[in-house]
């Protein structure tokens, strides 16, 4: 929308009311800060940390939260305040890799990919000899796995990985280099469902090296070392060449964000298993993780570590006497600014009681505020209606059911939920996380207490 004005009907609201992190102009246009400027947020306490550090410095960062809740839009606020000094690769984990079956191996193949790319966007020169060292090191790699026949020459199974991002029609990869190429192709690879046993590998009764590797996991697994060593000799170099380029530059950050909507089990793998691989990457990284997997990382005792949780807004005002809690009115009034810079409330809905249940029925969540904003306009408009009334707004709470419905697995996921709903607490068990996952049990941040509670419109479900 090219226009700065609240939206005065309803295809423009629906257009203005996408879901989707906020960027560049859309900042100035759209952009309410939902906590108090006094809040020292996820952005203020990792920009302040980047702010004191010196450059051979680097620290990890974890940042929690709901899906939609504003993890992208926050994170694009810290490099619009705090990053000048640094030089940000933004990674979308699940851009080329499938985000159900990665794991520190990808992560690491995505950030040498991007400096790849930013090497050639930026025309920064580094030493020639390193491309070839990281590509000797992939064939290496590549060479031992056993498809497409262990026969086959090398040269002609690196043609088949570069071909397969080739043909994938990457075209933001294919402008880069073969390098790139290479990267990608491997991504597509070791992410492919068919290789969820990802490090299989067999040995020879005698010992020593590997027999038969049947997956590029398990290749990586096999050369590891090899694998780091020469990323960590291309990230030096990267960065050695842009402290050439600014006398104030302290290092890269690297943001790897949307593993946050990796599935459970993969979740499990990269932030139990597998995280303390995630701090061996050699510069300062922010890595979104499912919200269900905040307590987890609270609990691990790793130097270099700060996590963070983006919270919803909270709606309610719990106390220990009351079952059912108050609403918190400062939040309502909060979301309604929030609102009224995307679109005109008095002109789009027929009172203010239709906008504060559209509210309340969101449970604080920015995400489902705007589903359920989209669905009420898009009733309004088939009924041929220029605002939204109580019959739309009912439409849009019933289509939210809907879709939660079709996640609820049994009885006993229910019963979870009802428990939530006396004590507040997180559910044990997968049942408890999976309820966070898909946003029918909602984590609230209430005086430096965690809360857990229903999705509104769950509490009205059958």
């Amino acid at each position: 929308m090219s226009s700065s004005q609240p939206a005065t009907d309803l295809r423009e609201a629906y257009r203005v009311c996408e879901p989707k992190p906020l960027n560049g102009e859309d900042f100035d246009r759209y952009y309410e800060p939902l906590l108090g400027e006094d809040d020292f947020d996820a952005v203020k306490a990792i920009g302040a940390s980047l702010f004191v550090q010196e450059p051979r410095e680097h620290k990890t960062f974890f940042v929690a939260g709901h899906r939609g809740c504003g993890k992208t839009t926050e994170l694009n606020l810290l490099v619009k305040n705090w990053c000048e000094d640094y030089h940000v690769i933004y990674i979308e984990a699940d851009k080329i890799s499938n985000i159900n079956n990665i794991d520190y191996i990808d992560i690491y193949l995505l950030a040498a990919l991007y400096i790849n790319i930013h090497i050639n966007t930026y025309e920064i020169s580094i030493e020639p000899n390193i491309i070839k060292q990281f590509e000797d090191v992939l064939a290496t790699i590549i060479h031992c796995v056993i498809e497409p026949s262990p026969d086959s020459e090398i040269e002609d199974k690196v043609s088949s990985i570069k071909s397969i991002a080739a043909t994938e029609n990457f075209k933001w990869v294919e402008s880069s280099t073969d390098f790139s190429l290479l990267l990608a192709g491997l991504l597509l690879k070791t992410s492919e469902l068919k290789t969820t046993n990802r490090f299989y590998i067999s040995y020879n009764l005698a010992g020593g090296k590997p027999k038969n590797i049947i997956t590029y996991r398990g290749a990586f697994v096999t050369y590891e070392d090899d694998f780091k060593n020469v990323f960590k000799v291309l990230l030096n170099d990267f960065n050695k060449a842009l402290k050439k380029q600014k006398n104030t530059y302290k290092g890269i950050l690297l943001i790897i964000d949307n593993l946050d909507r990796c599935s459970l089990n993969t979740a499990k793998a990269i932030f139990n298993d597998e995280i303390e691989k995630l701090f061996e990457i050699g510069c300062n990284a922010i890595y979104t993780a499912p919200i269900y997997y905040l307590n987890q990382l609270q609990k691990t005792n790793i130097n270099q570590q700060d996590h963070f949780l983006i919270p919803l807004s909270n709606i309610y005002k719990f106390s220990k006497n009351q079952l059912n809690p108050q609403t918190n009115i400062l939040s309502f009034q909060k979301l309604i600014a929030l609102l009224r810079r995307r679109i005109d409330l008095n002109v789009l809905f027929d009172s203010d009681r239709v906008i504060l249940e559209l509210v309340m029925s969101s449970g604080g969540n920015l995400m489902h505020l705007m589903v359920l904003l989209r669905q009420a306009y898009l009733s309004a408009i088939g009924r041929n209606r220029r605002k939204a009334s109580k019959t739309d707004v009912n439409y849009a709470i019933e289509q939210l059911q809907i879709s939660f419905e079709r996640h609820a697995s049994n009885d006993e996921f229910y019963e979870d939920l009802v428990m939530s709903f006396y004590d507040k607490t997180l559910p044990e068990g997968d049942s408890g996380l999976l309820a966070l996952e898909r946003g029918m049990l909602l984590q609230y941040r209430d005086k430096k207490k965690d809360l857990f509670f229903p999705q509104p419109v769950v509490l009205q479900m059958d």
